[in-house]
Parts: C-alpha cells; structure tokens; sequence
C-alpha cells in the first residue's frame, strides 16, 4: 500500500541508507541514540528555533517528521563524519584565520550590490564614490531589496570571512573609516563599500583558553565540507540502479523480466546486491505506515465485501464519479489538481484509488438498501416548487444567550422595530450572515435540517413577524418573516424522474456511513501498528512489532476460545 503511494520518491534514500551502513559496518562505525539528540541539538541551535517550532512549523515545509530528520539527516550526516574525520587535519594558518574571524578586528560597512551584466556607468560610479548623498540614494534604491531597505548596511565583517568573496574582504579591510571604494567585480556581479566604523579586537579572549573551541569549529566545518564528495565516491562505487517506477495511472511496478521483489541494485565490495521491496516497505512503515494502517483495514474490508458481493468500479466509473464530485463542488479540475492535491499531500492517483474509487464502490453496495417512496417524491417536489418563506436570521454564538436575550428585548421596545433589527443583523458574529444584514435563500418545508423546529417556527411566521428565540446547534437564533415566495406550477410528474435521482443519491450517500459502520463492526479490526515513541535504530523498529504482533496471535489460537 505504501509502496504504491510513494515508494518510488523514497527508493533512493533507501538505497543511500543501505551504501552508508555497509561502510559504516566494514570500519566498525556506529551512531548512538545521544549523538542523534546532540545533533539535534546543534541544528536547533543553528537556526534560532526551538524544539516545537522546528517540528511543528519548519519540517513540514519540508515534508519530515521528527523522526525522519533524525534518521535520514542527522544519523548519516554523524555517521559519514566519523568516516571522513580521520582525512580532515587542522593548520595553524587555519587557526590563527579562525580565531581573527571570530576575535579578531571587524569593519562595519555599506555595500551597493549590481547584478552581472548591469553594472554602474563611469559617471554613476564617479557620483556614487565622490557624494555620502548620492551612495545613501543609490543604496536603498539597488536591486536586492533586503539590502535596500537596510540601506546596504550589513553585519560587521571580520577578515578571513567564510563564504564570502575574498575580494570584497580585502577591499573593506583596506579602506579607512569614511572612505568609499570603487565599483570593482565580485562573483555575484559588481559591488561597492564603505567604511563606516572599526570595531577593534577582543582583547579579554585568552588564545589557548579557546584554541579547542577553535579548532573543533574549523574540523566541523572541513568534515562537512568532505562529506558530500566522500559520499559521491562512495555512491559511484556502489552504482545503484533504481529499478522500481511510477504507473501513469497510480501505482508502481519493475520492468518486464525483472523479479518483482528487487526494488533497486547496488555494487558493495564488488557483489551486486539487491534492495527488496520489503526493506523498502519497512522503510516507509517506519515513517508513517501506522498513520496510515486504518486506510489500509478499511481498504481490506471493502474490497472483501465487494469481492464476496461481485461488486467492482470500472475505470470509467471513476471518471465519471471524480468529474460529478468537482462539478458538485464547483471546483475546477486543473486547480484541483494543481493546488488542492498537493495541500492534502496527496496524488491524484491516491486520490482516485482511495476517496473517488471506494466511494463508488460503497455506493453500489448500499443502492439495494435504499428506496425512494412516494412520500420522498411528494416532500422533495414540495420542498424544491413549493411556497416558501423569504427570511432574515440573527444568530448569537454559544455562550452569548444573554446577549441574546438582551438585543432580542431592544428590537421588540424599540420604536422602529424594522431599523433596530437591521442594525443587530449586520452587526451580528456571523461576518457572511452581517454582510447581508441576516438575509438568506428562501426556505421550504421539508428541507433536511439537524433542527426541524425552526422551519415550523419559519412557517408560522406572517410577513414582518419576528420569532421568539430558538436554542439551535449554532447558537441562539432569531428569525424574520420578510415575505412569501408563491408556489411554482409545476406537476410532479413532470419532474419525477429527475426528483427520484436526486433523492436516491441523497439517500445513498446518508446511508454509506451507516453501511460502512456495520461493516467494520462486524471486520472487528485491531490495529497492532502504533506511532508511539519509536527505536532510533531503524533496524530495531518495525520488525520487533510485527513479530510481537504475530506471536500475539498465535498464542491466541492455541489458547482457543474464552469460556
């Protein structure tokens, strides 16, 4: 199931993941559960987050879990730094550079950025460099607008400056407080600075005291620096071949001749190795199947029930029924698919196969359950061409009855009944029902409401009457009789045909609810997957609960049933 809704997307970090434990067990190198919670550590402290923001907010920007960061980011990210740190050696020069980086003097500066291609004519140059007025102008009007709303001022720029071009560096620290450089080139396009202040050298920092600081800072940055090209080495070596692909209509499949279990090949010490697609299914159990075990129950349940009912959705069913659903919804297909899928992170393959799919099928099995009577036709023609009441409600959320009772008591004494009324309409908490001062569509008899008194109450109500107030599901509610819609002359059977759809389709989708409940009552389902707190060793996670599952069972069996 898993496999079929994403398998393909996540086969390469299963594969990443197989040719870095392969390496890690032949140098005898492991990862603990405390250096995955450093790392954490670290990476929370990089960014400025805590704990709950980064997962609540910032992972899903970018589509992981906790768990998944911790696995497939940090676990290999220490893992590869342990195999690459004994390559990684640390200078003086790097250490003096580091430590006059970080303690050392510092300018601070105003830079104007022009990007490659656009840079400054000879005379704005010229301008720019010769008038403080014509630098602040040029400045917060260049392209980069964070640096023109900061008026080009930026952080204070220590020498031997990670990252940034060395240029621009030597350039700053060769200027005096005041001075403006010329416009001169920089990989990014063309730059100038000036110098607006010295911040001298830390003085009060003992050299030796931070020297471990130091250089753990200058190992950490050139192991990080390692590790994507010793990873690409490892990765050419391996040669993976990804073998598992998407179907255009949903699903995923190998190619023809190769054997259905093997997802993806890798080369490891020179024997070619397989990836089976249960090492890429327990992957995905791993990082998320329990959120998504009760799909798969109730997919199990249904398709029995058709199965044993001889009951199947064809192709074009679906597309029929995918079409009715957007049209009735009043969506359109290409923004649907564009913009309302991804939010609900799903395919429209997914969405095909287990909302349109099962729907269809559902519907088929409870159509012999469901009969329009002649009572049904008699009410829904009534309520569709019969007289009916234009109204304008006022509603007062839970918990404000006595403010209701209050401005209901202000309408009825006041001495213009009709203006004090349009007034708390269109100041009422509803902003939809305010904006049309309590107006909404005529209503009929026999409209299905959760709370039929307030159509009688509507119905007893004469033209310019208010009513009393009504203790509904939304809150308390007022309503005003503000005329009589006559009765359309319109014959029953003229329209019986179509009003006998209707009222079936009603009835089969306010019996499937009810159908499924029965089914799954009767299925009794146990889900054994859970999403609590899981193993950090991947290896440890998923297999342990299946088998405990299993053996659950069996035991069960042996023991026969209850007395």
């Amino acid at each position: 199931y898993l496999i079929a809704r994403g398998g393909a997307e996540k086969l390469e970090l299963v594969v990443n993941k197989r040719i870095i434990q392969h390496e890690c067990d032949k140098r005898g190198v492991g990862v603990t559960k405390e250096e995955i919670d450093s790392g954490l550590g670290e990476d929370l402290a990089e960014i400025g987050a805590k704990k709950e923001e980064f997962v609540g907010v910032i992972l899903p920007k970018y589509g992981k879990t906790l768990y998944e960061w911790r696995q497939d980011v940090i676990r290999p990210r220490i893992a590869l730094g342990k195999m690459v740190q004994g390559e990684v050696g640390v200078t003086a020069e790097e250490l003096n550079a580091a430590f006059d980086r970080k303690y050392g003097e510092k300018r601070q500066a105003r830079v104007i950025i022009w990007p490659a291609g656009s840079p400054p004519t000879a005379e704005q140059a010229a301008a720019i460099r010769g008038s403080d007025l014509e630098f602040d102008r040029a400045a917060r009007a260049q392209a980069d607008r964070k640096m023109a709303d900061a008026g080009g001022n930026i952080t204070p720029v220590g020498r031997y400056l990670e990252g940034e071009d060395p240029t621009a560096v030597k350039v700053l620290f060769d200027l005096k407080v005041g001075e403006t450089s010329g416009v001169f080139q920089v990989r990014t396009g063309y730059m100038c600075i000036k110098c607006v202040g010295v911040i001298p050298p830390n003085a009060g920092v003992n050299a030796e005291a931070v020297r471990p600081a130091i250089e753990k800072e200058v190992r950490d940055r050139k192991v990080s620096e390692r590790i994507p090209e010793f990873f690409k080495g490892l990765k050419a070596a391996a040669a993976p071949t990804l073998l598992l692909r998407p179907l255009p209509g949903g699903g995923v499949a190998v190619p023809p001749g190769v054997d259905p279990r093997v997802v993806a090949t890798v080369t490891l010490d020179g024997r070619l190795v397989p990836i089976t697609r249960e090492e890429l299914g327990d992957f995905l159990i791993a990082r998320g199947g329990a959120d998504k075990l009760e799909l798969v129950v109730n997919k199990r349940i249904l398709e029995t029930e058709a199965r044993e009912r001889k009951v199947e959705a064809t192709p074009e069913e679906v597309d029929a029924a995918y079409a009715d659903l957007l049209s009735g919804a009043g969506i359109d297909r290409k923004d649907f698919e564009a913009t309302i899928l991804p939010k609900k992170k799903l395919t429209l393959a997914e969405y095909r196969e287990d909302v349109v799919k099962p729907d269809v099928v559902l519907n088929k099995l409870v159509g012999g359950r469901v009969a329009v009577t002649p009572d049904d036709l008699r009410k829904a023609h009534e309520r569709q061409f019969g007289e009916r009441r234009a109204c304008e409600i006022v509603i007062w959320p839970k918990g404000q009855e006595k403010a209701a009772i209050k401005e209901w008591q202000a309408i009825r004494q006041a001495p213009d009944p009709d203006a004090e009324w349009a007034r708390v309409a269109r100041s009422q908490a509803d902003p939809n029902l305010a904006a049309a001062a309590g107006r909404i569509a005529p209503v009929g008899r026999h409209v299905e409401a959760d709370d039929p008194v307030v159509e009688k109450v509507v119905f007893g109500l004469r033209p310019g009457e208010m009513s009393q107030l009504l203790q509904t599901r939304t809150g308390t509610m007022c309503v005003k009789c503000v005329g009589v819609v006559p009765a359309q002359n319109v014959p029953l059977e003229q329209v019986k045909a179509q009003l006998e759809r209707d009222e079936f389709k009603k009835k089969v989708v306010r019996e499937v609810p009810k159908f499924f409940a029965e089914l799954k009552q009767r299925a009794n389902p146990t889900l054994l997957l859970t999403d609590g707190p899981r193993a950090d060793d991947y290896e440890q996670s998923v297999r342990a609960l299946a088998n405990e599952a299993i053996h659950q069972a069996g035991a069960k069996q042996a023991a026969g049933p209850k007395k």
